[in-house]
């Protein structure tokens, strides 16, 4: 298996080619598989690529080339995963893993983009996130990192916890978590942000600091205060004994706002006096609520009563009465009615602190002139007074309006106040706010206590909330009802025809008005021999009916054309509906978007180019991307058969060679679309002659044979090895041949001819092979290897100095040479006793070889070292 990178990457939509190339003899095979642990959308047969593995096969979107390459068109984000390529022959097999990467940009937006929370709920940060990969999301807020509580962790420390990676909850807002959030995903080579303001709504008051009852002298000096935080902020307000406080040279009451966002008030009182004393309240209110605090300032000093305000209480309801003492100690406070001290009745309770408190207050025994009187340890006393006035609050009487209102219908209401003293005045609103003019509304006064509402004829705009407020000077009451006005339909959108191609996406919008809302329903026509009926659609995955009542077709088809029935109902009246037609246009376009064409050079081939879609539809071809007419190809023959539904244009080639390899693209346009499909023919046939055959005698009995590959436009594929053929020139006997495999790493070929005969002639030839067999034979090149001979080398110890006569006494070395044919030699008239050394030597044209190694010896004999016919040594190589 040749190698490649490990990891493919692309972006949705774009292609993905997986590359896998192998080598081998026979030619291998190659198998796809997807490893299984995601989802696919390709398609897949069974499992033979191992376990956990299914192995794909050619659709649409995915093309297997018979080279090893797998191409997927319009790659998607379900692609992602690890893919296995098999290669195999009948020698063995090889494997490798690919994995592909398919990548959509980031992007990121947290919903809601604006949120209102208030002080102490919770709030949600949803970071919608889109894209592949996405690696992780990081939230900060105002530009800092959230510390944010883990899944499983107690929530006691942090308020901020992830309920899932995308979704941010602030368990309890705190004004300081107002501001800006962000959400940031991010992968190894993308990034995105959303954002999202939270704004902290309003929030009650808070007291968050208060005075304590507090006792001075006549004469000093004390200030009282109260802080309050809240949102909006709130106003303060300070009361003596149920009313505001005077202003005084010596009282002063002011605030201010400190930057924790607390309105602290106060109340100073310099050269303090009896008077002074009483009951102290603040009280802190916004749009949200308001909260109150209330202590004692006691002045030492005689009882004192301060004038208190007359009072209006309502019958049937409970009375307080406060009685505004100062001076300290008091001993006692005592209220009294008509000279006689309370309570005289189990209505009537009075407290310690100077209240009297009167439930179910009745007119005829409670009204009148109360006397509170405050006495301390000393006997001294105060007294003051106020008048009580019991007055009826008004009770309307409850009305309603007919169930059975439709538009155009004339209605009306009367408000009676059956209880409450005079004068009363009555007023209409509708939905809390007086009645507008176009409502054309008739309010007509019976008498003091009764009113008439009507209207000539009602429509939609009159549904709604109608209210009786009536009012007398001590108080309001009110009694409302609901007027419903039904409604029959009408169109606010009608839906039209449309037409669309298919595949793509149309959409009805049908919108109605009425009341109850009316209720869209959708039919579709399907003709009968006697007649047209519409039944009743029910959304699938291609046809939904929106909540708005829309129609929607994500993926238009033939079948879709047609007829179509918008309904609107809501119970009031027939309803309304209409029909409207879609037509469904068929752009041009092929139901197979790739086709390779393996052949061997001489077949028939034919390219069947059927375009689907409706006439007329335009044919225009490329050959490699480059304009190609084939009817002006006299090679080739055209065929053209044009249908109702599709056109079908054939090119055939009835004896391909070698210059239709080629990429061809049917181009097929319509009014509609435009489409195209390739065919991927691939010639195989089998290589050319090697060229620049070189033979190289190396010794006597071997020859370096040396040549360069066919060229590559003779090549007709992947050149798997050589045939190297030899024999002896002019010999009758075949060609002996060597088998080698291609070397593609380099140009030059080469090999080495050995166990040949001596300075003999001969014929050598090559041949290159391919998938589809073997290609022509090189010229004859012709060589002979080379003859060899031998030269021996002799010599003899060194004699004593009185032997020495000769240069082979002297101990010289001395050489025989013997032709190329024997193998052994004898030295014959040698010294007796004598020890001689030995080597040989080989040779031939191109000269002198290393010589072997030295071999001793030692004939017969002692004495003079005369020589003698019969001692000899025979030397064997």
């Amino acid at each position: 298996m040749i190698e490649y990178g490990s990891v493919v990457q692309v972006e949705q939509g774009e292609r993905a080619v997986l590359p896998c190339l192998s080598e081998g003899h026979p030619s291998p095979k190659h198998y796809w598989y997807r490893l299984t642990g995601h989802g696919t959308s390709m398609e897949s047969s069974s499992t033979n690529g191992g376990e956990g593995s299914l192995a794909l096969k050619a659709s649409d979107r995915v093309f297997l080339l018979p080279e090893g390459p797998l191409i997927l068109h319009k790659a998607l984000i379900q692609d992602n995963g690890r893919y296995l390529c098999v290669a195999n022959n009948s020698a063995g097999e090889d494997k490798a893993h690919v994995e592909l990467l398919v990548t959509v940009p980031l992007s990121a937006r947290i919903e809601p983009a604006v949120q209102v929370v208030d002080v102490g709920r919770g709030a949600n940060l949803s970071c919608r996130v889109a894209g592949h990969p996405v690696h992780g999301v990081l939230w900060t807020h105002n530009g800092l990192a959230i510390s944010v509580r883990p899944l499983g962790e107690s929530a006691r420390f942090r308020r901020f916890s992830l309920l899932s990676r995308d979704l941010l909850h602030v368990s309890s807002v705190e004004r300081q978590d107002g501001g800006m959030y962000q959400c940031t995903v991010y992968n190894h080579e993308d990034s995105a942000q959303g954002s999202s303001q939270l704004v902290i709504g309003e929030d009650a008051p808070v007291l968050e600091h208060v005075f304590s009852e507090r006792q001075v002298r006549p004469g000093g000096s004390v200030s009282l205060r109260c802080s309050a935080s809240g949102n909006p902020l709130p106003q303060v307000t300070w009361s003596l004994d149920g009313t505001p406080v005077p202003e005084h040279y010596h009282v002063r009451v002011g605030d201010y706002v400190s930057g924790e966002r607390l309105v602290h008030s106060y109340v100073n009182l310099t050269g303090v006096r009896v008077e002074d004393g009483g009951l102290y309240t603040c009280v802190a209110r916004n749009g949200v609520g308001r909260v109150s605090h209330s202590a004692r300032l006691n002045v030492l000093g005689r009882p004192l009563v301060r004038p208190m305000a007359n009072v209006t209480a309502l019958a049937g309801r409970n009375m307080r009465l406060h009685c505004a003492v100062a001076g300290h100690p008091i001993q006692n406070i005592v209220w009294q009615k008509d000279g006689r001290s309370l309570p005289q009745n189990h209505r009537q309770h009075s407290f310690p602190n100077g209240s009297l408190v009167i439930s179910e207050v009745q007119r005829s025994v409670d009204s009148g002139w109360y006397a509170c009187v405050a006495r301390d340890p000393q006997g001294n006393t105060a007294r003051g007074q106020l008048a009580v006035h019991v007055m009826t609050p008004p009770l309307v009487s409850p009305f309603s309006f007919p169930d059975d209102l439709t538009e155009g219908k004339r209605a009306g209401a009367a408000c009676i106040i059956s209880e409450g003293d005079l004068p009363i005045t009555i007023q209409w609103l509708k939905d809390g706010l007086p009645l507008d003019p176009e409502l054309e509304a008739s309010v007509a006064k019976a008498n003091d206590y009764t009113s008439f509402l009507s209207f000539t004829g009602v429509r939609q705009l009159h549904s709604g909330n109608y209210t009786c407020v009536a009012s007398n000077p001590a108080t309001s009451s009110n009694y409302s009802a609901e007027m419903i006005v039904r409604v029959p339909p009408t169109w606010r959108q009608e839906p039209v025809d449309k037409a669309a191609v298919m595949g793509q996406a149309v959409s009805f919008d049908c919108q109605a008005d009425g009341f109850p809302v009316p209720v869209i329903r959708w039919k579709k026509e399907h003709r009968t021999e006697s007649a047209r009926e519409f039944s009743v659609i029910i959304s699938n995955a291609n046809v939904q009916i929106l909540e708005n009542g829309s129609l929607s077709i994500r993926e238009a088809d033939r079948l879709d054309a047609g007829h179509y029935m918008c309904q609107a109902l809501n119970g009031v009246g027939p309803g309304i509906s209409t029909v409207v037609k879609l037509d469904v246009h068929v752009a041009a376009h092929f139901e197979r978007k790739f086709h390779a064409l393996t052949v061997r050079r001489g077949d028939n081939v034919a390219l069947t180019c059927r375009a689907v879609g409706e006439p007329p539809i335009t044919v225009t071809w490329l050959r490699d991307r480059h304009a190609f007419s084939p009817a002006l190809e006299p090679r080739y023959v055209v065929e053209e058969k044009p249908g109702a539904e599709a056109l079908e244009y054939v090119v055939r080639i009835p004896s391909v060679d070698r210059r239709d390899s080629s990429l061809f693209s049917c181009f097929a346009e319509n009014a509609y679309g435009r489409d195209d499909t390739n065919f991927q023919v691939v010639v195989q046939a089998p290589s050319g002659a090697p060229r620049e055959i070189k033979v190289t005698p190396t010794g006597s009995r071997s020859l370096h044979i040396a040549w360069k590959p066919p060229l590559d436009e003779d090549s007709n594929g992947l050149v798997q090895g050589y045939y190297v053929g030899y024999r002896v020139r002019d010999a009758k006997e075949s060609f002996a041949y060597k088998t080698l495999e291609s070397a593609p790493a380099s140009t030059l070929q080469q090999c080495e001819l050995t166990d040949l005969r001596r300075n003999t002639r001969y014929s050598v030839v090559v041949q290159a092979f391919n998938a589809k067999g073997a290609g022509p034979v090189s010229e004859e090149v012709h060589s002979q290897t080379l003859e060899i001979g031998f030269v021996l080398f002799h010599k003899a110890e060194p004699p004593t100095p009185a032997d020495a006569q000769s240069s082979e006494d002297a101990g010289e070395w001395s050489e025989v040479q013997t032709g190329s044919e024997r193998s052994a030699y004898a030295y014959r008239g040698l010294r007796c006793g004598r020890k001689y050394s030995f080597y040989v030597v080989a040779f031939n044209a191109a000269g002198r070889g290393p010589r072997s190694n030295v071999v001793h010896a030692k004939t017969d004999g002692s004495g003079e070292h005369k020589r003698s016919p019969g001692q000899h040594i025979e030397i064997l190589f």
